[in-house]
């Protein structure tokens, strides 16, 4: 009870108190105590991460999944935690969740860059390399010199050529 009541109303102490408790206690209980809110995100996925375990991390990751897709709030600060989401899958290797929350970001922010390069950076590693190069080609356009962007397009171009001339060899292949 006490961890609930100073988790709802301090700020400054919430990293502190979800560290301690992720730790020490299961992700299930550590949910159920504090009841935590989409806006809490960020603080969770940073203490989990750390951990390095990947099923409490994932767990954590469909707990706010959940709660952000019920609240169906399509705003600019959703999209930060959409973001933050989208991250947290990816780094824990669940890369078509973690386009699916890239997805709800650009649903509750078209513009939001970070995103789009986001989203273009997984494709590319999923072998979707026309859905790359359209959201990457849309990054280049709003930050021409922006050095990652460029990275993935070129490797969406690169990719996208490769399939091609591999499907170009098959129909050869099979006449």
């Amino acid at each position: 009870d006490y961890w609930r009541q100073s988790f709802k109303q301090r700020i400054d102490g919430k990293y502190d108190l979800i560290q301690l408790l992720s730790q020490r206690v299961p992700a299930e209980l550590t949910i159920e105590i504090l009841e935590p809110k989409a806006a809490d995100i960020a603080i969770f996925c940073r203490a989990y991460q750390r951990l390095a375990d990947p099923q409490k991390t994932k767990f954590i990751c469909d707990h706010f999944n959940q709660i952000m897709l019920r609240e169906g709030k399509q705003s600019a600060s959703m999209a930060v935690h959409w973001t933050t989401l989208s991250r947290a899958y990816s780094s824990i290797y669940r890369v078509n969740d973690a386009v699916c929350c890239a997805e709800q970001c650009l649903k509750c922010d078209p513009n939001h860059f970070e995103a789009h390069l986001l989203l273009g950076s997984m494709l590319v590693k999923t072998g979707a390399f026309s859905a790359a190069e359209q959201q990457l080609r849309w990054c280049i356009l709003r930050r021409p010199d922006h050095p990652q962007a460029r990275q993935y397009l070129e490797e969406a171009v690169k990719g996208k050529i490769a399939q091609h001339q591999q499907k170009s060899n098959e129909v050869l292949i099979r006449q």
